[in-house]
């Protein structure tokens, strides 16, 4: 699976696909995304239902890689030495 499949099923898949798919992305994903993402979650407003809570978490995933697949994205992925992310790049689950 690619970035950009990923990225346009992740609201479709079943619980263990998405566990699966979201691991094999977040092993790609730089250190920064990951704050990103648990500082989303930490903020999270705990009375809404877990659906909501899983769309809210796929579009801060979906920024998170964005951004990383962005010239900035690609400049602190490099200083990092870490190679380029594209919307090509495979994902091996």
């Amino acid at each position: 699976m690619i970035v950009l499949d990923l990225l346009d099923v992740l609201d479709f898949l079943a619980e263990e696909q998405r566990e699966l798919a979201l691991s094999a992305l977040f092993s790609e994903l730089t250190i920064y995304s990951h704050y990103v993402i648990l500082e989303s979650q930490l903020n999270w407003d705990g009375d809404a239902s877990y659906t909501e809570f899983k769309k809210y978490q796929n579009e801060v995933i979906r920024e998170c890689a964005k951004i990383e697949i962005s010239f900035w994205g690609s400049v602190v992925r490099r200083y990092l030495g870490l190679e380029p992310l594209t919307l090509r790049t495979e994902l091996w689950l």
